[in-house]
């Protein structure tokens, strides 16, 4: 599958738009299933946590969650907290 995204992926590192910004310049993941996505801090990219997280309490979920930071090795700090800040308001 990872084979499969690579040439898709190689062309939107390599094209540029109209004004000549790259069409991707940031780091993504491929899963396994590959769909590619974007490591964003919480509250800066498009995923809904409001929405997200009441569906998850309504299902009767009690469980953890977890932020994953390793695309913000360099300002790990700064993702914590900004993460941290977004997230807390709906706990």
């Amino acid at each position: 599958m990872l084979e499969r995204a690579r040439p898709i992926i190689i062309y939107l590192r390599s094209t540029k738009d109209a004004n000549g910004k790259l069409l991707m310049n940031k780091m993504v993941a491929n899963t396994l299933t590959g769909i590619v996505h974007f490591h964003e801090i919480p509250g800066e990219g498009t995923m809904d946590f409001a929405a997200s997280l009441k569906a998850l309490n309504d299902n009767g979920f009690s469980g953890y969650a977890s932020v994953e930071l390793y695309h913000h090795v360099q300002s790990w700090q700064k993702a914590l907290n900004d993460s941290y800040r977004h997230l807390s308001q709906f706990v």
